[in-house]
């Protein structure tokens, strides 16, 4: 009896220890997050403590699924609502003794990479967009294309302030005004970054613009004076723009300069650099009214994220707006209907 209490007491003190083991294994996921670029989609799984896990792709190929090596997954937040041309969406499967994080694909997604990123602790999903699968094309008939519009500044940012107002205003103004004279064609649907006075950055610009399955994205500035601009990405400044800063990290989370961002910005200039030139051009003869105006190349680190022809319009303060307003306006349906 004696030696029969001695084993019941050691196990007590055992146990709590072995719980608290028991406890620690598995993978708790406290919150998921994406973004969509134009070479690849990002999934983000905040974790609380970094832990072993498992990725694998379902037999049929069309899914990712996401387990703890040891343990139970725990799922602390609802699941966003993932729609992009590389990720259907991602949905939570299982019971609490053996939760599976799912992730839907489309047929145009390529390779998917996974890390960890630490402090805080994080799990990194890239999925590329197989480069069989091009970007958004023109669309058939009966169908809408899609036209983003990005009126620069707002917020706590006014752009450059004078006598005739605010950039970030009269980037707005001129924006609703472009918007409403393409919605008279039912077959383009025009969407704002922002339709009121709130702050974006580039990254939320870029995403909002992926996630509408832009044709075309112009952002929409001012400039002192007369006389307006059209800018647009020049991939040969890529690199000599980011030599002039310090070592960093950009939104996609590489080193600037590295070879792997130069990489994916190489393939977003592959797939749209053409298009961008031809809208370019275009804009640029209505605005100035002259057939032979040409857009002027710049690094500009927006547009190289934006999976469209994407270019960058200068309109200035003292020309006529809704001259102005027209002119690209005009140019947008004309590149439209050539049929790029």
């Amino acid at each position: 009896m004696r030696r029969l209490l001695q084993v019941i007491f050691i196990f007590f003190l055992v146990l709590p220890s072995s719980l608290s083991a028991a406890a620690e294994k598995g993978l708790s996921v406290k919150g998921v997050r994406y973004f969509s670029y134009a070479a690849f989609t990002r999934v983000v799984f905040e974790i609380d403590a970094a832990a072993p896990y498992v990725l694998t792709k379902t037999s049929d190929s069309q899914a990712l699924v996401l387990t703890a090596y040891d343990g139970p997954l725990t799922i602390k937040s609802s699941l966003p609502e993932i729609r992009d041309s590389v990720v259907k969406g991602i949905e939570a499967r299982g019971d609490a003794a053996s939760q599976q994080i799912l992730i839907r694909l489309h047929p145009g997604a390529g390779d998917a990479k996974d890390f960890v990123l630490r402090a805080p602790d994080r799990i990194v999903l890239d999925i590329t967009r197989s480069s069989a699968v091009p970007g958004p094309a023109l669309p058939l008939a009966g169908k809408q294309f899609v036209i983003v519009l990005d009126p620069g500044h707002g917020g706590k940012d006014p752009g450059i302030v004078t006598g005739q107002g605010q950039e970030k205003s009269i980037a707005l103004e001129m924006a609703q005004s472009i918007k409403k004279l393409l919605q008279k064609s039912r077959d383009l649907k025009v969407v704002l970054t922002r339709d009121r006075d709130i702050a974006l950055t580039l990254d939320e610009r870029a995403v909002s613009a992926n996630q509408a399955g832009a044709v075309v994205f112009v952002s929409i500035h001012s400039a002192e004076g007369t006389g307006s601009r059209v800018f647009m990405q020049d991939p040969d400044d890529t690199l000599a723009s980011q030599e002039q800063n310090p070592v960093s990290r950009d939104f996609l989370g590489f080193e600037t300069g590295s070879e792997q961002q130069e990489r994916l910005w190489g393939r977003q200039q592959a797939a749209h650099g053409r298009e961008s030139g031809d809208l370019g051009r275009t804009l640029s003869r209505q605005l100035n009214r002259n057939d032979s105006a040409e857009p002027v190349q710049a690094p500009m680190a927006l547009l190289t994220s934006v999976d469209a022809a994407a270019v960058l319009i200068e309109a200035g303060m003292e020309e006529n707006r809704t001259r102005t307003a027209e002119a690209v306006a005009k140019g947008i349906e004309l590149y439209v209907r050539s049929g790029r």
